[in-house]
């Protein structure tokens, strides 16, 4: 409980890593970003997820989704 308390409360910037997967949960992607406020890392997420679409080749690009934790 105290780490999610005390995770809420640390300042900017932070550094997330992003995964993103194929529907057969294979990574396809990954990317370390820092950013300054939750939108930045939204808009983080979706730029890179929609790259890595657009180079992955499988056909299950419709069950493909993403995953991002902060990195200490």
């Amino acid at each position: 409980m105290w780490q999610k308390i005390k995770k809420f409360f640390t300042s900017w910037p932070r550094k997330y890593s992003i995964y993103v997967y194929n529907g057969d949960c294979q990574l396809i992607g990954e990317a370390w970003c820092i950013v300054s406020s939750k939108s930045e890392l939204k808009e983080n997420i979706d730029v890179f997820f929609l790259e890595t679409l657009r180079f992955y080749d499988g056909e299950d690009k419709d069950y493909c989704y993403y995953l991002y934790q902060e990195v200490r």
